[in-house]
């Protein structure tokens, strides 16, 4: 299938037609949305535009609610096809944006065509997809609370990722990008995250589709209770100790730019029990919460001040984060009388005070 004419092709949704109209029920839920009976089919237009539980949000709606596609025969198809979740239980259902366009649906390959600079259109289409996420997975949220609408739901994990097959176009990493992956770190609220998957796997799903090429991009998100991690593409991935809520990803747009003074004890009781040692970590800890809007400093103290990074608080790029953590590993870190007093006043504040006055915050 190229570009118009074409063939459409609806592979079995009408199991799916009740008294006239489509009937479209989100993983895990108990409550059906009526479509129009030709959605998909019979033309390439927005088929989504306004119709719910994601597309009748207003501004809030995804970018891609606004896009032109068509469910298409995957076998007689020679643009980009995608495998659609709205109905999983009907195989090999696929859909296309390519098909409805004369051109390539990639924004970057838009913006490099295009002979202008884009930039200012990027930045708009990103930002239109990430709001779009947050407030489907806010939405996810609010109605999995009511767990009267709500039967439990499966998900895809990344450990082991069952049907990952290696990508050449994703770096020959091992990769499942017709499906939304999962990691969890605890069962606490394990029946949440699993449902929130499937709520935002839509949006994911669609976001791939509109945007494919051979571009790697992932799109993922980070849950507050218990550190769960969801992801498209799914992938092989098993992680011993990671906890998305200390990735700066995480933990900046949770607090906004901000500035930091770690301040650490490193008197002669730290050498008890592994103080210092857990002191070391934590401090590392909070650097890699950091990024380059954010402001810090780490002071190390005992009976005084014993050091401190620099004399203002310095940016939290990367390279700055390296290189204190290199300084503090040449630190003593088990020796001295302890004065908490001494540590604020002559340490904390009076960087605070240099780096506000100097206009380094």
């Amino acid at each position: 299938l190229g570009a118009w004419p074409f063939e459409l092709e609806w592979h079995g949704l009408d199991a799916k037609l009740e008294d006239g109209h489509l009937v479209f029920r989100p993983m895990g839920s108990l409550v059906g949305y009526d479509y129009p009976a030709n959605y998909g089919n019979i033309q390439c237009k927005a088929h989504d535009l306004n119709l719910p539980p994601v597309c009748d949000q207003g501004s809030d709606s995804p970018s891609w609610c606004e896009e032109a596609w068509c469910y298409v025969d995957v076998n007689n198809c020679n643009v980009v096809a995608s495998q659609s979740k709205f109905f999983p239980d009907v195989d090999d259902l696929y859909y296309s944006y390519a098909t409805c366009s004369l051109g390539s649906t990639n924004s970057f390959d838009q913006w490099d065509m295009s002979n202008l600079d884009g930039t200012g259109m990027l930045i708009q289409r990103l930002q239109g997809y990430l709001q779009g996420s947050r407030a489907q997975i806010e939405r996810g949220y609010e109605s999995i609370q009511n767990w009267s609408s709500i039967e439990p739901c499966g998900f895809s994990s990344m450990c082991p990722c069952i049907n990952c097959r290696e990508s050449q176009g994703w770096n020959s990493t091992v990769v499942d990008t017709t499906d939304v992956g999962v990691v969890f770190r605890s069962d606490q609220s394990r029946d949440v995250v699993s449902c929130l998957s499937h709520a935002i796997a839509t949006t994911y799903l669609r976001v791939a589709a509109k945007e494919a090429g051979n571009r790697v991009g992932y799109q993922y998100f980070g849950e507050q209770l218990a550190g769960s991690y969801v992801q498209w593409p799914n992938t092989e991935w098993c992680p011993a100790d990671f906890d998305p809520r200390f990735r700066p990803w995480y933990a900046g747009p949770a607090t906004g730019p901000k500035d930091v003074v770690i301040v650490v004890d490193t008197s002669g009781s730290m050498h008890d029990e592994g103080r210092s040692d857990m002191a070391r970590e934590a401090t590392t800890a909070i650097l890699n919460t950091l990024s380059w809007k954010d402001f810090v400093n780490v002071v190390l103290f005992s009976s005084t001040v014993r050091a401190t990074f620099a004399d203002t608080l310095v940016p939290a790029t990367y390279k700055q984060k390296e290189e204190i953590v290199k300084w503090a590993g040449w630190q003593e870190w088990e020796a001295g009388g302890t004065n908490f007093r001494h540590a604020l006043f002559n340490g904390a504040f009076d960087i605070i005070e240099r780096s506000v006055s100097l206009g380094r915050t």
